[in-house]
């Protein structure tokens, strides 16, 4: 596995983790209805250039609006995901030692 794989990997398990509980979860949400409403400001405030640059920054937060929203749905639905998980896998990812990993690539890499 290639050192870019492992640190998605590795940040992957920690963003599990801190959505595998209900107040965790919320707190996420929470800050995606921020960024949301941010877009919607920004939107908004752009439709009102007469520019036609002002398409750019109006489609880009329209799109970013969109992906928010499945963000959301996809953190509220994580429960019904949550019983497939090994959370032993997932804990042992997370928990991974980043200095130890970074030897070891260098090990490798002098071989």
């Amino acid at each position: 596995m290639t050192d870019k794989n492992r640190v998605e990997q590795i940040r992957t398990a920690k963003h599990l983790l801190n959505i595998s509980n209900r107040r965790s979860r919320i707190k996420v949400i929470i800050k995606y209805l921020l960024i949301f409403v941010v877009c919607f400001i920004g939107n908004t405030l752009s439709y009102k250039w007469d520019s036609p640059l002002s398409l750019l920054p109006e489609m880009f937060s329209a799109c970013l609006m969109g992906m928010i929203i499945l963000l959301i749905k996809s953190t509220v639905k994580f429960p019904l995901l949550e019983k497939y998980i090994d959370w032993d896998e997932v804990q042992k990812d997370a928990h991974a030692n980043s200095e130890s990993y970074q030897v070891e690539a260098e090990l490798r890499g002098k071989e």
